[in-house]
């Protein structure tokens, strides 16, 4: 096999690892935005404690830190696609990763917002307002007497 060639092969195959490797970053975010929204369901039920609210921020930050690293791997995949010569499919396959990618953060930010508002609306610092979170559920305009 000459040289060229061997180059050339060595070239798919490192593709094709980065490619499962963004496939996987994919999962894996999937799974830790779908954990978040779980969690940020929880917020001002009687389960909203600050362990929750611990939980819910280590959460974020590992959803932050997984989109970023996969963003920076598929913009690496999709560039070599447009610099290097390849199979439709290889570029099909790099394109559906992202356009799954831009959803999966889409439904973060969302997620995100729903988190910023419910935290505002049941702050756990105030003892004050705490009869908000027995209220949940229910839209009451009458004052709690706890």
């Amino acid at each position: 096999m000459s040289r060229w060639r061997r180059s050339v092969d060595e070239l798919i195959a490192g593709r094709q690892r980065y490619q499962k490797e963004c496939e996987r970053a994919q999962n894996a975010l999937s799974r830790v935005t779908s954990c978040f929204q779980q969690l940020v369901a929880s917020l001002g039920s009687s389960a909203d404690s600050s362990y929750l609210r611990e939980e819910i921020d280590e959460t974020r930050a590992l959803a932050h830190r997984i989109c970023s690293g996969l963003s920076h791997c598929l913009l690496h995949l999709l560039s070599a696609c447009d610099s290097a010569p390849i199979a439709v499919e290889d570029r099909q396959a790099s394109e559906r990763l992202w356009v799954l990618f831009l959803s999966v953060v889409e439904n973060f930010l969302c997620d995100l917002q729903k988190a910023k508002d419910l935290i505002g609306q049941f702050p756990l610092t105030q003892r004050s307002n705490r009869c908000s979170l027995v209220n949940t559920g229910r839209l009451l305009a009458l004052p709690c007497s706890l």
